[in-house]
């Protein structure tokens, strides 16, 4: 972070903030939306998915991607297949259109472990494919759990992978630019109170123009304390 920041310190204050503006509003979207969702997702099943299929009834490749919340966590669904033995049962609106975007949602059942979507991308397999396997690689732990169903074997290749995680996980990410440029900034405020360089912290109780140690300028409107004080004294002998 820090890296970063000195990286924004390069270029002009108007470009400055616009930056810390765009930063600030992703983490307030990191925290706002999965708490939306996890409010909703002890009744409620949210899903936004991808789909992409390109070739033809010889020569396939499908492509899925699926965010979804339910039961208090958020899932990513990748599926991934090339299909060599013939065309896809998939709705003829996702062949050759590039990405197409679909969002669902409905209501879940309290009793079941996984909730079953009222619609879904219909990805059946033609007749020779390998059948669905999942759960080939399970990890299950306090919320967190990865399944997949990796076989590139002919006459086609699968490549399916789940990540269950709760919300609260995604939310984190959006306190860390907050936290941190909370603390650079306090951290900024107390070297200046105490008579040091903002920015690499080097004593300037004798300097009143750049810091020797990095040649940050001393700011002429806000001047180090300590460093006025030796201004004054000089002046005033």
């Amino acid at each position: 972070m820090r890296s970063v920041l000195r990286l924004l310190a390069a270029f002009p204050r108007s470009i400055r903030r616009t930056a810390f503006a765009a930063i600030i509003t992703v983490s307030i979207a990191l925290i706002a939306l999965p708490l939306i969702f996890w409010a909703r997702s002890g009744s409620k099943w949210d899903i936004l998915s991808g789909t992409r299929i390109d070739g033809d009834d010889t020569d396939s490749t499908v492509h899925i991607v699926q965010f979804q919340s339910a039961h208090g966590r958020l899932c990513v669904f990748v599926v991934g297949e090339h299909w060599r033995v013939g065309s896809s049962a998939l709705e003829q609106r996702y062949w050759n259109r590039g990405w197409v975007f679909d969002r669902w949602h409905g209501r879940l059942d309290p009793s079941s472990r996984r909730p079953s979507p009222t619609i879904t991308v219909n990805v059946a397999p033609p007749p020779g494919a390998l059948p669905p396997r999942p759960g080939v690689q399970d990890f299950v732990w306090h919320g967190f759990e990865y399944h997949a169903d990796v076989r590139p074997v002919r006459p086609n290749d699968r490549w399916i992978r789940q990540v269950w995680f709760p919300h609260w996980t995604l939310a984190t990410f959006g306190t860390i630019a907050p936290i941190a440029f909370f603390l650079s900034g306090a951290r900024r405020r107390s070297r200046i109170r105490r008579g040091l360089c903002d920015e690499c912290g080097y004593d300037l109780r004798a300097s009143t123009d750049r810091c020797p140690e990095c040649g940050t300028p001393i700011s002429r409107a806000r001047p180090h304390p300590a460093a006025a004080a030796v201004s004054a004294t000089v002046d005033n002998p």
